[in-house]
């Protein structure tokens, strides 16, 4: 293991400590306009990347393990330190990610100069997927991989759910999300 990676390692032991300053942070909508641009990063679980993920994001192992951070290490190799790369995972809340910011402190250990995290409120199927922002799903072995996305969202469309009850209900649907997933 080299100094870099070594050094990645340590200061994601250390993520809880870690802020990512506003100017790093970005909002659904900003990125939806401009996929191109910049490298985006899937720093989640495997199951969820698996699933359904950012359209043209590539995998890069889950931030909160040593592993993850190697993978990431291995996503990034070659690119220029001014380069714009965008880090996500999706699973859970912004404020109880468990991967971003120890991506987000790897990186910056790295000498990444320019590095954004995509702020997901509560998880990617409702503040990314539900806002109809482009994604990629993919097809396992031939079985369609949570095609109940498509299907809990035809039957819930036509309802009328407070906050609290489209909160839990789309928490919900994650975990269901990554237990089917986990079968494909």
């Amino acid at each position: 293991m080299n100094i870099p990676v070594l050094i990645a390692l340590l200061t994601g032991l250390f993520a809880a400590d870690v802020v990512i300053p506003p100017a790093a942070q970005m909002r659904p909508a900003e990125l939806a306009k401009d996929l191109k641009t910049p490298l985006v990063l899937h720093v989640g679980f495997p199951v969820l990347y698996k699933s359904v993920h950012i359209q043209g994001t590539g995998y890069a192992g889950p931030g909160s393990k040593p592993e993850g951070l190697e993978e990431l290490k291995k996503a990034v190799a070659g690119q220029p330190l001014d380069r714009v790369i965008v880090i996500y995972c999706g699973c859970c809340p912004w404020d109880k990610c468990p991967n971003v910011k120890p991506a987000f402190a790897a990186l910056k250990a790295m000498g990444y100069k320019n590095v954004k995290a995509l702020v997901i409120p509560e998880n990617l199927k409702t503040d990314w997927i539900d806002h109809g922002y482009p994604t990629d799903r993919r097809v396992s072995a031939g079985k369609k991989c949570c095609s109940v996305l498509s299907s809990c969202r035809q039957t819930t469309s036509g309802f009328s759910l407070s906050s609290q009850t489209r909160k839990l209900t789309s928490r919900l649907f994650m975990l269901l999300m990554l237990k089917v997933a986990i079968f494909i």
